[in-house]
């Protein structure tokens, strides 16, 4: 989750749980089919463009949540985004509050504990040179890096594809056709992308995320501008999903 304040330029703060990766621990039960309807919305001011969309997959049920709060009601020139992903306890992933079972470690702080409620703080000035932010739950990053997140949502935006629709779409390009990848794409999804517009009208943002950057062009300076595809035939799983699910 984040915040930001507005000003010469805004500052965001994430907020997330120090947790653990308990792959070893075995989804709950799934669908024989997932439900792939979507629940999308959006709000906008001079200074960030939101989307937001969640769906429940292969999951018996949905059990994530998010906001999104353009101003909140104590300091109007303060916004609050979020993703909340719980499984209500014993631990189907790594949790922040509840299963004390893992927490009894009295050699140990609170915070020092295996799962702990305790937030990483980081405080950043957002400058000219940022583009967006996304808000995810684990069913998007157990799937795709980062970094693969980041050029499927600036691939996107630099062809003008609104924000509510790369949401869906990033959520889909995660779903797994099957569950047959050890839970990797079963799990529900929860996307919010919030554009930073800085003032500026939305276009101007595409047009940036349509420029390369200092490091894309050093990754490969000779792929035309034009030549974006925006739906590559590669496999499901990013490659270090991939080699875990085959380590499996």
């Amino acid at each position: 989750m984040f915040g930001f304040k507005t000003g010469p330029f805004p500052t965001f703060t994430p907020r997330r749980a120090i947790t653990v990766d308990l792959r070893s621990l075995v989804m709950g039960q799934t669908l024989s089919e997932p439900v792939t309807s979507k629940e999308t919305t959006g709000c906008e001011n001079v200074y960030v463009k939101v989307a937001s969309s969640c769906m429940q997959g292969w999951r018996m049920n949905m059990e994530d949540a998010h906001t999104h709060i353009l101003a909140l009601s104590e300091d109007k020139e303060a916004a609050f985004f979020a993703v909340y992903d719980g499984h209500g306890g014993n631990l189907a992933l790594s949790r922040a509050l509840g299963d004390f079972v893992f927490k009894k470690n009295d050699r140990k702080r609170a915070e020092e504990q295996i799962v702990t409620a305790y937030p990483d703080v980081v405080v950043r000035d957002i400058t000219i040179e940022h583009e967006f932010i996304v808000l995810a739950c684990d069913g998007i990053w157990d799937v795709l890096t980062n970094q693969e997140v980041i050029d499927f949502v600036r691939a996107r935006l630099a062809q003008q594809m609104l924000p509510d629709q790369i949401c869906e779409e990033l959520m889909m390009r995660c779903l797994a056709p099957d569950c047959q990848m050890g839970g990797l794409g079963c799990d529900n999804m929860t996307v919010v992308l919030v554009c930073l517009l800085q003032g500026q009208p939305w276009e101007d943002l595409c047009l940036k995320c349509g420029r390369p950057k200092m490091a894309d062009r050093l990754v490969d300076i000779h792929t035309p501008p034009g030549d974006i595809d925006l739906h590559p035939e590669n496999s499901l799983l990013s490659t270090e999903a991939r080699d875990w699910s085959e380590a499996k």
